[in-house]
């Protein structure tokens, strides 16, 4: 028996069944579920930035989707705040570390 305690998409258990894999399951409440997710969530960012995988990257980018839907907020929402943020405060494509303030 291979403990795996990870929250996984929603598909995952009907594959599992397909080949003719046996596993338990628990369905769990937002509170838990979005420990879980966060866990995931770090595991994940933490693999992409080993491997530079676009399904790592992906798979953040749907954690976080996930996320703020617990959250309530839409994917309009999360496009419409960074639009706002970035037109304010710019993006990160220059990579410019602040050092100090004074």
């Amino acid at each position: 028996m291979e403990t795996c305690n990870k929250i996984v998409r929603n598909n995952i258990p009907n594959i599992l069944e397909e080949l003719g894999e046996k596993f338990d399951i628990e369905l769990l409440d937002s509170d838990k579920g979005l420990e879980f997710l966060y866990l995931s969530l770090i595991s994940t960012i933490y693999d992409s930035f080993e491997n530079k995988s676009l399904d790592h990257i992906s798979e953040a980018i749907e954690l976080l989707m996930t996320i703020a839907k617990e959250y309530g907020y839409t994917e309009k929402n999360i496009i419409d705040q960074r639009n706002k943020t970035n037109k304010e405060n710019g993006d990160f494509s220059k990579k410019i570390l602040l050092k100090n303030r004074y």
